[in-house]
């Protein structure tokens, strides 16, 4: 446990539980009361007395520190005076035994029940029953009154990345922002909960801060300009320790150390998987995880530290992983949490109903901190130390706690850190490294493939026709004499014209047809249904991904697929943009010409409706699964040139022999297919199975048995997963690499390393239901990232957010919430750029979120239903999105000119 007791002390007159002030350097409360003690950190275990200021003559009520690094102002209230204190000009004069005086901002406002400074210390905000008076830190001067609130105002803070915006709190459930410039209420929010709210925190980092209420839940919301001060997430602190204290509970059950379980059922259907909850009953009005405190702390880390190298290594993603988020401090009345903001994931909790540990002379090995009444935090005085000052209930006593941030984050970046260098290494000379198996072990888990592939990888193998030159000549005799003794009695031998028009032999000789002058008007233009295009296409070589130009926010497009409703499945646009390829529930497959102003091809073959689709890296073919349990590849024509629907091969050419015992067909529905490997392979998901599949295409074909495909596949190796079944399935086609992941319905993703043929590693509960889409930052032709960025994805549920993970780490590093997904399948993509992730909704919008920040920067309209696929254009920042009305819309930038 990292959180150790530094110091204990009696404070002694403090009947109305007033909190105390902390900064890195002192904390403050009152000894008396009228008179405030201040302490220092670096003199506790020198038992240091307090200095003492006097200066009031009623009950102090409220005391605050200055945010300015080393300012050391302290604010004192109490129904008579507003006083600010310089606390080292009072300790000089107390060491030269002057009278100490502060200055007094205010005479007789009332009872306060908060204050705070402004972030440079000019202006202190005072709440005073239910107004709030703003004054000046150096004189009796108010610069305003802000009243607005129909009950006690609990808190007030200043904003520190707006000066002049002041956020309020008070205990009817509301919030108001006010902006002190323009001297007006800029927003007052309705009742976000029937619980009072008890805490306020303003958020240095980003411009965001969080609400505290009694009910043990935590609500964080935006103050970026033009985004309606919306919230962003809130976390409910008190399920988050319930379901701590039952695990902890599980795990201290006793347990027989010899007994074995024998289990029949499958794995995905163990009993041991599903962890009962403990119920606990709350019959009083007041949570007994209701918030203490709330504070941010920030490491010394946090600026980016790639912030030296030239902007062609950085984009958002790096930064993203690169930077070390803030973390938020939560203290409730029976615990601590150490929560990330950007995941909200707890990364540490303290439960204070057991033992601590205790350190120095004033104090035993251990105490027990229960039931908190106040816990005020601040830097300590090493790197990554927190100060806590905690006062409890049941007893008049202060304790001084030093808390250690999470070890996980710094631990990730020295992880992320000796990855790249060991990358950077092994790109530029693998043979310096001697250890290098040993290290690609440790490097398993990055998308570009760094390392050489094994001499008996499953990545070596291929599918090649038999050679002619290969056959045994004794054995081509014989063939040849057999088949020639069949040609004879066999009908096929007969003469066979398959040309439209058969020249007349005729009776006489006919002259020659002579043609006259035709001019050369009207002439039909020659189209074809698609293209034939490969990603070489100089045009669009030439031109390069404008990463400058903003989210889509236009629409230019709209397009119906079909004149009856039909849902859209999967949009995916060809590697050079020139097509985009749509999959409808109504069992076809659709691929249009860009821009979208003509007919598209239709793909017609499957029986069931097509789940996904899939171009190949030089656009030439294109892959489709359904779920008639097939998948089919289909040439430029809209041909099929290979159907694959039993999972061993296609070997066998009669169709009572692809049914047999040996060669089953897949029992379930394909959900998804994709090529893999620059096109070497085929990889699919059917059941809780995946599969890898190596093929050969051939699209020759016999003039009498033209419903016989000379294209083969085979099986290359399978792997069965723990879940009932398989519900997403992403892999790199674009460059080589050797990662696949498949999400399962039992709420994970799997992650399998392709080069040594096996899982890698399973992340359980990556969402609160199964994952049915994963998005990979792939990027395109037509734009560069840093390597690292390409080691994220993003991965989402339904009823669920959208979280990006580092496959380094196996980490959520951010997440993406303000979508409604509650019941249907929407779909993510993220931009060819890595600065913006995509998202369908219910409420028939797109949601185009900064990866940066988080929050959704445009809200796109133009759909009349549900958005349940979205996809970019690898060369343009054209956004595609289609409904479950069968409707396609594309959006573009409004500062991107054509």
């Amino acid at each position: 446990m990292s959180l150790v007791q530094r110091f204990s002390l009696a404070p002694g007159f403090n009947p109305d539980r007033v909190v105390p002030a902390v900064n890195s350097d002192y904390f403050a409360l009152p000894t008396t009361r009228t008179t405030v003690g201040v302490w220092s950190f670096d003199k506790l275990e020198h038992r240091h007395k307090p200095l003492e200021l006097q200066g009031h003559r009623r009950s102090i009520s409220a005391l605050a520190f200055g945010n300015s690094c080393g300012s050391g102002l302290l604010c004192s209230c109490a129904d008579d005076y507003v006083i600010v204190w310089d606390i080292p000009k009072c300790q000089r004069h107390f060491d030269e035994r002057k009278s100490i005086r502060g200055e007094i901002i205010a005479t007789t406002i009332g009872e306060t029940i908060h204050c705070s400074f402004s972030a440079d210390d000019t202006l202190v905000a005072v709440c005073v029953d239910i107004d709030v008076h703003i004054l000046k830190s150096d004189s009796q001067t108010t610069v305003a009154l802000l009243d607005g609130h129909l009950s006690r105002v609990i808190g007030a803070e200043f904003c520190p990345h707006y000066s002049s915006t002041v956020v309020s709190i008070s205990e009817d459930g509301t919030f108001k922002i006010w902006d002190l410039e323009n001297k007006t209420l800029v927003y007052q929010s309705c009742v976000i909960t029937s619980f009072s709210l008890v805490s306020l925190c303003m958020n240095w980092a980003d411009p965001t801060f969080s609400v505290g209420s009694s009910d043990g839940v935590v609500r964080t919301y935006d103050l970026t300009d033009g985004n309606d001060f919306r919230k962003l997430h809130q976390v409910d602190i008190e399920g988050i320790v319930r379901k701590m204290n039952s695990t902890k509970t599980l795990q201290n059950a006793t347990k027989p150390k010899d007994s074995k379980t024998i289990s029949s059922r499958a794995t995905w259907n163990k009993t041991e998987k599903f962890i009962p909850q403990m119920e606990y009953k709350n019959e009083g009005g007041e949570s007994y995880c209701g918030i203490v405190g709330l504070w941010y702390a920030y490491s010394n880390t946090q600026t980016n530290a790639d912030a030296d190298k030239p902007e062609f290594l950085r984009n958002a993603v790096t930064d993203v992983i690169s930077n070390r988020p803030t973390i938020l401090m939560v203290s409730i009345t029976s615990g601590l949490l150490q929560i990330d903001p950007k995941t909200l994931e707890t990364l540490e909790y303290v439960d204070l109903t057991e033992s601590i540990r205790s350190e120095g002379n004033f104090a035993s090995n251990s105490v027990i901190i229960n039931a908190l009444n106040y816990a005020c935090l601040s830097y300590g005085k090493n790197i990554g130390d927190v100060w806590i000052v905690a006062g409890t209930l049941f007893e008049n006593r202060i304790h001084v706690l030093d808390w250690t941030l999470s070890e996980t984050m710094c631990h990730d970046e020295e992880t992320v850190e000796n990855l790249d260098t060991a990358m950077d290494l092994l790109s530029l000379n693998p043979d310096l490294n001697p250890d290098r198996d040993m290290r690609s072990k440790t490097m398993e888990l990055c998308f570009i493939a760094v390392n050489p592939l094994r001499e008996n990888s499953i990545l070596n193998s291929r599918l090649e026709p038999l050679s002619k030159t290969k056959v045994n000549p004794l054995m081509r005799r014989k063939q040849m004499s057999l088949s020639s003794t069949n040609r004879r009695n066999s009908y096929s031998n007969h003469t066979t014209t398959f040309k439209n028009k058969i020249k007349s032999s005729g009776y006489a000789q006919q002259g020659p047809k002579a043609k006259f002058f035709q001019p050369n008007v009207g002439k039909p233009k020659q189209t074809t249904l698609m293209k034939r295009s490969t990603s070489c296409d100089p045009v669009l070589l030439v031109q390069e991904y404008p990463t400058k130009c903003g989210p889509p926010d236009v629409l230019v497009h709209q397009e119906s697929l079909s004149e009856t409703p039909t849902p859209i499945l999967s949009l995916r646009f060809s590697g050079n943009g020139n097509h985009l390829a749509c999959s409808l529930a109504n069992k076809l497959a659709m691929t249009f010409s860009m821009p979208l102003k003509k007919a598209g091809s239709v793909f017609q073959g499957h029986d069931a409706a097509v789940n996904s689709m899939d171009w190949s890296h030089d656009n030439k073919f294109l892959l489709t699964s359904s779920d008639d349990r097939s998948v089919i590849l289909w040439n430029a024509a809209s041909e099929p040139i290979m159907k694959m629907a039993t999972i061993n091969n296609n070997f066998s050419f009669l169709e009572s022999e692809t049914t047999n015992k040996n060669n089953p067909s897949f029992s379930k529905e394909i959900r998804q297919a994709q090529f893999y490997y620059m096109d070497k392979f085929i990889l699919l998901i059917s059941g809780n199975t995946f599969y890898m599949y190596k093929y050969f295409l051939d699209q020759t074909k016999d003039d009498i048995k033209r419903y016989l495909t000379k294209s083969k596949y085979k099986l290359v190796k399978s792997w069965a997963t723990e879940s009932q079944s398989l519900t997403a399935l992403a892999a790199m086609n674009s460059f080589y690499s050797y990662v696949a992941i498949c999400a399962g319905s039992n709420r994970s993703f799997e992650v399998f390393d392709l080069n040594e043929g096996r899982s890698v590693t399973v992340v359980e509960d990556a969402h609160a239901r199964p994952i049915h889409a994963v998005s990979l930052n792939g990027g395109s032709n037509y734009v560069s990232q840093p390597s690292s960025a390409y080691n994220v994805f993003a991965t989402t549920a339904v009823s669920d957010c959208i979280r990006l993970w580092d496959i380094r780490t196996k980490r959520c590093v951010q997440r993406f919430e303000g979508h409604q997904n509650k019941a249907l399948q929407c779909g993510i993509a993220i931009s060819p750029c890595g600065q913006y992730l995509a998202s369908g909704s219910e409420d028939k919008l797109t949601y185009i979120f900064d990866i940066r920040t988080g929050t959704y920067c445009e809200r796109l309209r133009g759909h009349t239903d549900v958005v349940s696929t979205v996809c970019y254009h690898p060369a343009k920042p054209i956004l595609a999105s289609g409904s479950i009305n069968g409707s396609v819309c594309l959006f573009k930038p409004e500062r991107w000119k054509r």
